[in-house]
């Protein structure tokens, strides 16, 4: 297995973030760490593994391969980095509301997004082969 993809906390520099992208990467990455549960029926997953004498490390796994999935679990990240650090945030099931509320407008403007870059690109494209 390769390493997965592994980022710094900006600012706080108070934990590394792991990103999983498949359940057979998490599981096996998760054994290594001891840990085990069953993750079938996830699109992904946020969780804070403390280490001994160590930064924490901040494990996300995303198994459907779309960005609002992304938002949603970083969004979950982001309530444990201000916790790590001393911010002020509710870090319990009101959070979840919030995930999902990301989730959700990312998942309804990203197509516009999406759509702009596209014509942006064409329109490259097409200068460049003049």
């Amino acid at each position: 297995m390769a390493k997965p993809p592994r980022y710094q906390v900006p600012l706080f520099n108070c934990a590394d973030i792991i990103l999983l992208r498949s359940r057979e990467e998490a599981k096996e990455y998760l054994s290594k760490l001891g840990l085990e549960w069953d993750m079938s029926g996830f699109n992904g997953f946020a969780y804070s593994h403390q280490r001994e004498g160590k930064t924490p490390l901040l494990i996300m796994g995303v198994f459907v391969h779309e960005p609002s999935v992304l938002a949603h679990e970083a969004c979950h990240l982001a309530f444990e980095i201000c916790h790590h650090v001393g911010v002020p945030t509710n870090n319990n099931e009101m959070n979840e509301t919030f995930c999902y509320l990301v989730q959700r407008i990312v998942y309804a403007f990203l197509p516009y997004i999406q759509e702009q870059q596209n014509g942006k690109a064409k329109e490259q494209e097409e200068i460049t082969s003049q």
